[in-house]
C-alpha cells in the first residue's frame, strides 16, 4: 500500500474504522499495519507536534444513539469469553484477539494513537445480562508511552449513565500479570486475573474473566467490572471501549 505525501492522522485513522467496521479481518490487518508504519515513522524521528485540528475531522455527535461505533476506533472488545484476557505485558503491548470478535489493540498503537493523532475522545459502552446498556464519554484520553508504562496520563470531563469508573484511575501505570505497577501490597492483575490502570486496586476492571450471568463473581470481584454500574461483584456481558479523534 503507497503512502502519501501529506499526513493526515485523523483521515487515515477513519480508513482504519471503516475497514473495522465492515467486519474485513484481512482489511482491518492491512489497514491498521499501513497506519501503524506511519506512527513507527514518527515515533523514530521524535515528531512531538500534533496534527492539524481541522484536518479529517470527524463531525457527527459522540453518544446518540449509544451504541453506533460510526467513525469510533474499537480498542478492547469483551462479548462471550473466547478470548483470554489474562495475559503478559508483551501481549499487551502488541495487542492480541481478531477485529470480530473479542480482542485488545494494544498498548503501543494506544500510546501513538493518542499522542501523535491529536486530542482523542474515548467511549465505553457496557451491557449487562438484563440487556440494559449504558455508557461513559471522556473528552480526552491521553496513555504514556513504555517508559511511562503506559500510563493513563489525561482522562477528561465525564459525561453518561455508567458513572465515573475510571476517574479513579487516572495517572495509574498500566499492569499485568508480569509487570507489578500497581501501589497495592499485591500484584492486582494477578490478583484479579486481567490487566489494567490499577491502583489499590480498581473502580472499574474491564479485562477481567468473563463470567457467564448464572456463575456469580464472588467475593474477590474478578469479572468485567464497573463498579458504579451494578457494583463490584457483577460482571457485564458486553463492553466495548472507542477511541476517536476530538472535533
Amino acid at each position: 500500500m503507497l503512502y502519501r505525501n501529506k499526513i493526515n492522522f485523523k483521515q487515515e485513522l477513519n480508513y482504519v474504522v471503516e475497514a473495522q467496521n465492515l467486519k474485513n479481518e484481512k482489511l482491518f490487518q492491512d489497514m491498521e499495519e499501513y497506519l501503524w508504519k506511519r506512527f513507527e515513522k514518527l515515533l523514530k524521528h521524535g515528531q512531538k507536534t500534533a496534527p492539524n485540528q481541522n484536518q479529517g475531522v470527524v463531525q457527527n455527535s459522540p453518544i446518540q444513539p449509544v451504541k453506533q461505533n460510526y467513525n469510533w476506533l474499537v480498542l478492547l472488545r469483551r462479548q462471550d469469553g473466547s478470548e483470554d484476557f489474562y495475559r503478559n505485558w508483551l501481549e499487551y503491548k502488541q495487542g492480541f484477539g481478531s477485529s470480530n470478535g473479542e480482542f485488545f489493540i494494544g498498548l503501543e498503537k494506544l500510546h501513538a494513537i493518542t499522542t501523535y493523532g491529536g486530542t482523542h475522545e474515548l467511549l465505553i459502552v457496557l451491557e449487562d445480562f438484563e440487556n440494559s446498556t449504558r455508557y461513559a464519554y471522556y473528552d480526552e484520553f491521553l496513555v504514556g508511552n513504555e517508559d511511562e508504562r503506559y500510563g493513563l496520563k489525561k482522562l477528561g470531563k465525564y459525561s453518561g449513565n455508567a458513572g465515573d469508573a475510571l476517574r479513579l484511575h487516572v495517572n495509574a501505570m498500566f499492569s499485568t500479570q508480569d509487570r507489578d505497577n500497581d501501589v497495592w501490597h499485591q500484584n492486582c492483575a494477578e490478583l484479579f486475573k486481567g490487566a489494567w490502570w490499577f491502583v489499590r486496586c480498581f473502580n472499574s476492571h474491564l479485562t477481567g474473566p468473563y463470567i457467564r450471568a448464572s456463575s456469580p463473581v464472588g467475593y474477590n470481584e474478578r469479572g468485567i467490572i464497573w463498579k458504579s454500574f451494578h457494583g463490584p461483584k457483577y460482571s457485564m456481558k458486553f463492553v466495548e471501549m472507542m477511541i476517536r479523534p476530538r472535533h
